[in-house]
């Protein structure tokens, strides 16, 4: 890339010397245009010469300002495939920054990596014991969880002994609320009755009372006449 660009900058150093020589010999053909035209007005002795020299002249003069139009698009060009290989450049040290930083990166990841490594080795050992204490205390438990289980089946079952216990408990218990509902049940029958039995007494009493005074037979002459009329 460090070639590349020199060499650009050489060509164009060179096209811009190319350049400024080929204005100069625009200049100077001008210049000799100028006096010409300056000589062919002030004698015109020989117009054929003249002629052919001013021709030869503005000939020159074109090729001239070709080999310049040439030149300046060369020039350009040059600028621009200058400017791509500068812009080359600053890719590439962009991308030789990333990879220098990539590779510090990579370096201190391998340092931490390396530690890791370290550190793993060291618990390694401590890993060991830790293992066997885990593996003990795993023991320990399964243990207890044998214990529980043996414990929540017995709890199991008494709460299933308990369960039919209450249930006859609950069937006594509704069978008593029930014989209670009987019960009072037939005490407000028994009620109703006592209560309208006591109303008919209470309304046939005064009946019973003129009836009785109603069938007393009053004394009169009927009496005595029947008692006279007792056989002999």
């Amino acid at each position: 890339m460090n070639k590349a660009s020199a060499d650009s900058a050489a060509t164009r150093d060179q096209m811009q010397a190319d350049l400024q020589q080929t204005q100069q010999r625009h200049t100077d053909l001008q210049q000799q245009l100028a006096k010409l035209t300056d000589d062919v007005a002030a004698r015109n002795k020989d117009p054929t010469a003249l002629e052919t020299q001013r021709q030869s002249a503005r000939q020159e003069a074109a090729d001239t300002q070709a080999k310049l139009a040439a030149l300046q698009q060369d020039a350009e060009r040059a600028q621009a495939s200058y400017a791509e290989v500068q812009k080359r450049l600053a890719d590439a040290r962009a991308q030789l920054e990333e990879v220098t930083q990539n590779r510090t990166g990579a370096e201190q990841q391998l340092k931490a990596l390396q530690q890791q490594v370290e550190d793993m080795k060291k618990a390694s050992v401590d890993s060991a014991t830790a293992r066997d204490q885990m593996q003990a205390d795993l023991q320990q438990t399964q243990q207890r969880h044998t214990d529980l289980q043996q414990q929540l089946a017995k709890l199991t079952d008494d709460v299933a002994a308990r369960n039919k216990e209450l249930a006859a408990l609950e069937i006594q218990r509704q069978s008593a609320r029930q014989e209670i509902v009987d019960t009072q049940l037939k005490l407000q029958s028994l009620q109703q009755e006592l209560a309208k039995r006591s109303a008919e007494a209470a309304s046939e009493a005064p009946n019973a009372a003129g009836a009785s005074s109603a069938a007393t037979p009053a004394p009169g002459p009927d009496v005595k006449s029947e008692s006279s009329e007792t056989p002999k």
